[in-house]
């Protein structure tokens, strides 16, 4: 059973379902003693309800971002849905998080499209690309991490799936661009300024270590860690170079790097040099505030 359907069973009524621990904490009865409160999520919503007893050997176990299983019998107060009685045991079989968190369904037809786009770079972008992301069987892990992260905890793209997408829309923004300056320009060509494969590797690995500034399995939150992910982009790109057989000279690794450092433009540390990082500014900022005034309605 989800949370969701819970709002369906009466009071009274027995239940057994498996949520994810989002939060807990300690409360005072009034005769000081301490109990429980856990607020739980799965997918499709949240609940939240003390536990009153066994508040040594709970505390002592349950923790956040555990998936537990909870049987015990559907009450309600001041409107809202608690366990009553709860019997609560951790479940340790191997967790799908797409069941307990927020998640994107990606079409099926975005996959094929970034397959196709990485597909049919140059080969030294492609190599790039492909070790990157993990993509056409290259590396299970990183390709999972790469369809499964979020693209920011709270803005846009804060469900799993959400780096994916993202990226997607970057891709397509770009795509757009060089159809009218440079596949098919409407007036001026500016193949002579602009290398189409090199800035679609840009999109590409843009924020891909977000991979590492984010958790992601469980409770979305980010890192408590120093580095963003542009510094850690940046130095990626050359791990992934070296990985690949080095198929980048020095001078594109350069380049590529400052783009990822500079995407944030005026709201990072680096500033915008070249045309091609001025693009890429522009067209994360693109997908990213529509993707924002879709999802918070601004």
């Amino acid at each position: 059973m989800k949370i969701q359907e819970l709002e369906n069973l009466n009071n009274g009524e027995r239940v057994e379902f498996n949520a994810l621990i989002s939060d807990k904490k300690t409360g005072w009865k009034k005769d000081g003693s301490p109990y429980l409160m856990l607020v739980m999520q799965d997918n499709t919503g949240t609940i939240a309800f003390p536990v009153w007893d066994n508040y040594e050997n709970l505390n002592s176990h349950i923790n956040i971002n555990l998936v537990v299983n909870i049987k015990g019998i559907v009450t309600r107060f001041n409107g809202n849905i608690q366990i009553r009685n709860p019997i609560i045991n951790i479940v340790n079989e191997e967790i799908d998080y797409g069941l307990y968190v927020p998640e994107y369904d990606i079409p099926e037809s975005l996959i094929e499209y970034f397959n196709n786009i990485v597909n049919n770079l140059e080969e030294k972008y492609k190599k790039i690309a492909i070790g990157a992301t993990g993509v056409n069987g290259y590396n299970e892990k990183r390709w999972k991490d790469f369809l499964s992260c979020v693209a920011a905890e709270k803005f846009h793209g804060n469900k799993r799936g959400g780096l994916f997408l993202h990226t997607v829309g970057v891709m397509k923004t770009i795509e757009s661009i060089l159809k009218d300056y440079v596949t098919n320009p409407f007036y001026m060509n500016a193949d002579n300024v602009i290398d189409k494969d090199r800035l679609m590797l840009k999109a590409i690995v843009h924020d891909i270590m977000k991979i590492k500034e984010y958790d992601f399995d469980g409770i979305i939150r980010r890192k408590d860690i120093k580095m963003d992910h542009l510094v850690l982009g940046a130095a990626y790109i050359r791990q992934i170079n070296v990985e690949m057989g080095n198929p980048l000279t020095e001078e594109d690794l350069d380049d590529i790097c400052y783009s990822i450092l500079a995407h944030h433009g005026e709201y990072g540390n680096f500033e915008p040099k070249g045309i091609e990082d001025v693009l890429l500014n522009m067209a994360d900022i693109v997908d990213s505030q529509i993707v924002n005034a879709i999802e918070n309605k601004i």
